[in-house]
């Protein structure tokens, strides 16, 4: 896919992913859009520490497990209240092959009940683009669903 093609697909009921946050208001309230979640903003936890030297980036990284694990259990439970209640949200991510991916997998594992496996493989029957998780997603991941599955 090019940089300027749009891409733009409804995952689940309510649960868009784009590649571009702007539509007119005519399609965002058509689809009931009423928030757009920005992953380049809100979810940049590694991107900073590989200039680091390896001690440090390592540390930095344990950190920012955490920061994502925390981040994915409160951005989870947001999008499940506004999906009960009726709203649809967009997430936008500019490649939507990492972050936005990482959101609904999470997403699914908590409320949809899957295991990894079954996330991935399912977000991969709906997605036209390569799932490019990088080894710290991969291990966010498998953490966030550790927790959510303690009896």
């Amino acid at each position: 896919m090019s940089s300027k093609e749009v891409y733009l697909i409804e995952f689940l009921p309510g649960i868009w992913i784009s590649n571009t946050k702007i539509f007119s208001e005519k399609f965002l309230k058509q689809k009931k859009i009423n928030e757009i979640i920005d992953c380049n903003k809100s979810m940049n936890f590694f991107e900073g520490s590989e200039n680091y030297i390896e001690s440090i980036k390592n540390e930095i990284k344990k950190s920012n497990h955490v920061k994502l694990h925390k981040y994915l259990v409160d951005i989870t439970q947001h999008i499940h209240q506004n999906i009960i209640n009726g709203n649809s949200m967009l997430i936008y991510d500019q490649h939507s092959i990492k972050k936005a991916p990482v959101l609904l997998i999470s997403y699914l594992m908590r409320y949809g009940h899957l295991t990894p496996a079954q996330t991935i493989q399912s977000y991969q029957s709906k997605s036209k683009l390569p799932l490019q998780l990088s080894q710290d997603y991969q291990y966010a991941l498998k953490i966030f669903y550790s927790k959510i599955n303690i009896k």
